[in-house]
């Protein structure tokens, strides 16, 4: 439950829900209820590899960069994924950002 609490706090506000339509914010004002239901969906995601079809697909959307774009540079993609699988990967990447020092080289980023 912690973990799932830090990976909360640690998600930007006014960020773009996914396909569910359900934002972090949603989550944050509705931690007291919400936090063993979306705890149960996290270990059964973890635990049982249990991931709906919903998480497994992304909303592809393609924003303009500069005004009246007419090439496909002139565009930025984005991938709309929802908020529980954002909260999983965040969980994931906490959990290993303590090797990460010791296995990637300083040249290697993302």
């Amino acid at each position: 439950m912690e973990e799932l609490l830090q990976a909360a706090k640690q998600g930007k506000p006014k960020k773009a829900p996914g396909q569910a339509g359900i934002c972090l914010e949603f989550f944050k004002k509705t931690w007291k209820v919400t936090k063993y239901d979306l705890l149960e969906v996290m270990n059964n995601m973890y635990r049982d590899g249990i991931i709906s079809d919903q998480q497994h697909c992304g909303i592809l959307v393609c924003l303009p960069i500069k005004p009246d774009p007419t090439r496909t540079e002139d565009y930025r993609d984005l991938t709309l994924i929802n908020t529980d699988y954002k909260l999983f990967t965040r969980i994931i990447a906490n959990r290993l950002r303590p090797w990460l020092a010791g296995i990637l080289q300083p040249s290697q980023n993302c």
